[in-house]
């Protein structure tokens, strides 16, 4: 094109590759603008003696032009450096944000104190598992759990060894289950246990390890001859029930263990039929 155009119009037409630099650095690393640049000054040096191969040129025209070019693209690499540099901050700032926006959606999911998952999560857990066993597709266990006289902890040892009891009793809660398996934190000293495809039996099993490894449990702050104990109602769910049924049904089998000695598993499949069928009656 430079044999076609005057003189001085060929100063203008280098401005065309430094466009090119330029959205290059928007796209690719320093070291890629970098060698974008070398190539585009490349180019033109042999488009320049491709074009004194044809045509009688003005050396000294042809010397002030390569220096403008290369002037050019010196100043298109700076801007690049600058525009790479905004790209990377604004990238970096991306990184933080959702990192922050990760961690705000986990303290909603989470109990602050104790890690586990908290009574909103785990209810709708329970909702998608009740739409699977409700299909046939996948069964489970609740244990509904509470720690034995824990106001007693509280006002005998202070509050922050009742935090403290209540955050090694999780740790103790999430050794007994699987990975597919969910704790949540429901309320104050309670907490839930979802079983996944486990019966009752074999959801009690899990429950008498953690009555064990709960009495084995040392807390900082406490007597030597102190044992922190816990009542645990374990229930089916039953396909096409509410959760709310379910809940309730662990619940009176909770209440049945705290009323007839605590540090206990009860299952409460047998006794809620038999309310049922007198409710009826």
């Amino acid at each position: 094109m430079a044999v076609l155009v005057p003189h001085p119009i060929r100063l203008m037409m280098l401005v065309v590759p430094l466009f090119g630099v330029l959205y290059a650095a928007l796209h690719l690393s320093l070291r890629q603008v970098v060698l974008v640049a070398l190539a585009t000054w490349l180019v033109y040096a042999l488009c320049d003696f491709l074009l004194s191969s044809f045509t009688p040129v003005d050396p000294e025209f042809q010397a002030l032009s390569g220096l403008a070019f290369a002037c050019l693209i010196l100043g298109g690499g700076l801007l690049s450096w600058e525009v790479l540099r905004m790209r990377s901050s604004l990238e970096g700032r991306n990184d933080d944000l959702r990192e922050a926006m990760s961690r705000l959606q986990e303290m909603a999911l989470r109990d602050e104190l104790t890690g586990v998952h908290n009574r909103r999560y785990i209810l709708d857990v329970l909702a998608r598992q009740k739409a699977l066993s409700d299909r046939g597709q996948q069964e489970f266990t609740l244990c509904y759990c509470d720690l034995d006289h824990f106001k007693q902890v509280n006002d005998r040892f202070g509050h922050a060894v009742g935090d403290r009891a209540l955050k090694q009793f999780a740790d103790v809660a999430l050794s007994v289950i699987r990975n597919v398996d969910y704790v949540a934190r429901f309320g104050g000293e309670e907490f839930i246990m979802v079983l996944i495809d486990a019966d009752e039996e074999e959801a009690a099993n899990v429950a008498r390890r953690l009555n064990d490894r709960t009495r084995a449990m040392w807390i900082q702050g406490t007597d030597s001859d102190f044992v922190m104990t816990v009542s645990v109602g374990v229930t089916k769910f039953r396909a096409g029930e509410r959760v709310e049924g379910a809940l309730n049904r662990a619940d009176r089998a909770l209440y049945e263990a705290k009323t007839t000695g605590r540090d206990r598993v009860v299952v409460g499949a047998a006794r809620a039929d038999a309310a049922a069928r007198a409710t009826l009656a």
